[in-house]
């Protein structure tokens, strides 16, 4: 049973508190195109990105921790490795005509083409993939 919290304790005190994560491991490679409208976008490229997350709240649990680290590191992990080695594509994009087709992905923007495996591409609820 826990006891009760105090004012004296930190975790009921007034301020924030905020924990930052940026392991080694807190990385993906990806591909993608951005769209600058109907009629102009990036040629298909690639990114190595690291990932930094950084947690803000005004209590502690019972343990006097902000977050579960073990949890949080396995959130990031799983992450970065459904990112990893995939080309981004927005499914929300009004530009883009996205077609499932037994084990490939059609993707149509203008004139351009893109056929490529089912198992390389990972679409995403978004209107863009841009570096931001």
């Amino acid at each position: 049973m826990s006891e009760p919290r105090t004012a004296a304790d930190p975790s009921t005190a007034e301020g924030v508190f905020t924990l930052v994560l940026a392991k080694e491991d807190f990385k993906f490679s990806s591909a993608h195109f951005t769209l600058f409208g109907a009629e102009d976008a990036e040629t298909l490229h690639g990114h190595n990105y690291r990932v930094a997350v950084e947690l803000v709240g005004r209590r502690l649990d019972d343990d006097e921790m902000l977050a579960s680290l073990v949890e949080v590191k396995r959130a990031i992990r799983a992450a970065c490795a459904r990112l990893d080695e995939r080309t981004l594509i927005p499914t929300a994009s009004r530009h883009l005509t996205i077609e499932q087709i037994d084990d490939h992905v059609e993707v149509a923007y203008g004139a351009r083409r893109y056929r490529l495996p089912t198992d390389d591409v990972l679409l995403l609820d978004l209107g863009n993939t841009s570096i931001e």
